[in-house]
């Protein structure tokens, strides 16, 4: 670990159905920077862990922090410093992953923030590593 302070932290968090645990116990810390994969089979909790970590669920037990900010007190804020494309996204598949990451943003900020956020989410598109792949048709 490094001196910087992680931008997720997952602490003993649990969320249970009707008692039964679709997420038991995680604890993990995120760096900013880091790119984070969840890997496991189907119902092992991957997605419900994201909307724990994104607001959009509650964890029955533990604690969740998105920079600083309680997933449950300040979901809002935990979610304005995050992006989340879940699995299955049911519009723009013809769209590489830097437009796709620019079109959410694009119509609420004028010219000059536009081109900010353009020229960031390539910045982010390049450092990460993802390179161009042929779909096939």
């Amino acid at each position: 670990m490094s001196d910087r302070s992680p931008v997720i932290v997952a602490r003993r968090v649990t969320k249970l159905y009707g008692g039964v645990p679709a997420v038991r116990d995680v604890t993990l810390e995120v760096e900013q920077g880091e790119i984070l994969g969840l890997l496991g089979p189907n119902g092992s909790g991957k997605t419900t862990l994201l909307r724990m970590v994104t607001g959009y669920l509650s964890p029955s037990a533990g604690s969740l922090t998105v920079a600083g900010h309680d997933t449950v007190r300040e979901p809002m804020a935990a979610r304005r410093r995050i992006g989340y494309v879940p699995e299955s996204v049911p519009l723009y598949s013809h769209m590489r992953v830097r437009e796709f990451l620019t079109i959410p943003t694009l119509s609420f900020w004028t010219s000059p923030q536009t081109d900010s956020i353009r020229a960031r989410s390539s910045r982010r598109v390049d450092s990460s590593g993802i390179s161009p792949v042929s779909i096939p048709s």
